[in-house]
């Protein structure tokens, strides 16, 4: 498909023309090559066998691999399901507590036996 850009078009915000075509009246989003940017297509007029698309960049998908490769430090936590409880978020409450169980275990020490004894601790 070749589109040109409509006047006072900018990168944010393109309107791009293009020949009509019933088939991309249901489109809803456009890759822009020469800018290397990917858009939402916001909004569609037609007049005299053109269509014209009014886009909105999007940022996200746009930079996916560099924000993606970031190395960051987050600050805050949307939920406790999905966050870390270990960091230290003062906007968030969560509570600890001590869980101490005991399992026998089966077998012995005697010779001949491999055992295993498995203890987890942790500041008090």
């Amino acid at each position: 498909m070749t589109a040109h850009f409509k006047e006072d078009t900018d990168i944010l915000n393109p309107v791009l023309e293009i020949a009509y075509n019933a088939t991309y009246t249901s489109a809803n989003y456009v890759y822009i090559s020469d800018w290397n940017r990917w858009y939402f297509i916001t909004g569609m007029e037609t007049g005299a066998q053109r269509l014209y698309l009014k886009c909105h960049v999007d940022v996200l998908y746009t930079y996916r691999t560099g924000i993606r490769d970031l190395n960051c430090i987050v600050e805050r936590i949307e939920n406790k399901i999905a966050g870390n409880l270990y960091m230290n978020d003062i906007a968030f409450k969560s509570e600890v507590r001590k869980i101490i169980s005991t399992r026998k275990l089966s077998g012995s020490f005697d010779k001949g036996h491999s055992s295993f004894i498995l203890t987890t601790g942790g500041k008090s």
